[in-house]
């Protein structure tokens, strides 16, 4: 005999998720960081020689971390 299931709801959090909230802090710290990745990315977008400095520090970094 087949049994009625209710409907799966399309919004709302899941019960899985129940332990994540987010709260004002961290809505908060997340807009800081997207404010700083977003500001990085302007930098290096008006000074072309920001992202040669950052390549140069990123080489120099793996060459000293390589065996």
């Amino acid at each position: 005999m087949r049994t009625r299931r209710s409907p799966i709801p399309l919004a709302g959090p899941r019960p899985e998720a129940a332990g994540r909230r987010k709260s004002p802090r961290s809505a908060l710290w997340e807009f800081l960081g997207m404010a700083l990745v977003a500001s990085g990315l302007c930098l290096a977008a008006v000074r072309l020689e920001l992202r040669d400095a950052v390549v140069h520090m990123l080489a120099a970094t793996a060459v000293e971390l390589a065996p």
